[in-house]
């Protein structure tokens, strides 16, 4: 997106409400978008309205986490109505509550899946966070990735720099990473609250190189990058045109998408028209 070596994501579980506000003050400050994966039992009513104002402001969108988060879905006396239930029953919970929010993605409890649990998040997601030690993904991911995408689980004894250097080796790799935070102080999967300020400062600084898209954004824009189709409609000897076509639900799969176009040398400045909407962009010269 905008031409950036790398996306960033941070989410953050279970729906702990004081770290998910000192998050965003900080997502604020630092133009960063995240995803607060929501556990639907745990969301107590008269939290609702604080929840949906953090999301009306622009810089957090939500997830699916469960229901309960109890459900060991790959135990043997486990049913499969119990799996389907924790996951589905989680995503209709969360949109009595939040009808307006886009609940496109889970969050896998404990980092479990299965083929049930892959049936089961398709019917109303389009990816699944698992977790895994590096937290990398392609540029390119396949769907099967998707359905348990990797995500670096920060824990209380990271430090900044650790943590920045994460950042680097994306920029570095051309790579999607993703964060998996919980709460802020000094539990064992809390991020020291000193540290997450240096490190989000620091993704901020990358800003250049980095697209800091919450889950659902950088999502939305691989499946609309895999599956648009641009081709050129004609080519004059001052203008061009060009289409992007999807087959995808708009209603859902509407982030806006980049495109690269060559053009002559000369075009130092153009105007660009897109719905009857004209931008004056700069052309850029690329190694």
């Amino acid at each position: 997106y905008n031409n950036k070596s790398a996306a960033v994501t941070v989410t953050f579980d279970d729906g702990i409400y004081p770290a998910a506000e000192y998050y965003e003050s900080l997502f604020k400050k630092y133009n960063i978008h995240g995803t607060a994966m929501l556990i639907s039992d745990a969301v107590q009513e008269n939290m609702v309205p604080k929840w949906q104002a953090l999301f009306d402001g622009g810089y957090v969108d939500l997830g699916n986490h469960s229901k309960t988060h109890k459900v060991i879905y790959n135990d043997n006396g486990t049913t499969e109505a119990q799996i389907r239930e924790d996951i589905t029953g989680g995503y209709n919970k969360l949109k009595e509550y939040f009808p307006n929010e886009d609940i496109i993605t889970f969050a896998s409890p404990w980092t479990q899946t299965n083929s049930i649990v892959t049936d089961e998040v398709k019917k109303n997601h389009y990816a699944n966070r698992c977790a895994g030690n590096s937290g990398f993904v392609s540029s390119s991911p396949t769907e099967k990735t998707l359905m348990c995408l990797p995500a670096f689980v920060v824990t209380k004894d990271n430090t900044a720099a650790q943590l920045n250097n994460l950042i680097d080796k994306a920029i570095e790799n051309k790579q999607w990473f993703v964060h998996l935070l919980h709460g802020v102080g000094d539990g064992d999967f809390d991020i020291n609250k000193e540290v997450c300020a240096e490190h989000f400062k620091y993704i901020g600084s990358k800003s250049d190189d980095v697209w800091a898209g919450s889950f659902n954004e950088v999502v939305k824009y691989i499946y609309e990058k895999q599956n648009s189709i641009v081709s050129y409609n004609w080519i004059r000897e001052n203008a061009l045109s060009i289409s992007v076509v999807d087959w995808l639900d708009d209603n859902v799969f509407n982030f806006p998408l980049t495109v690269k176009v060559n053009v002559p040398s000369d075009w130092a400045e153009s105007e660009v028209i897109q719905n009857n909407i004209s931008t004056i962009v700069n052309t850029t010269i690329e190694d």
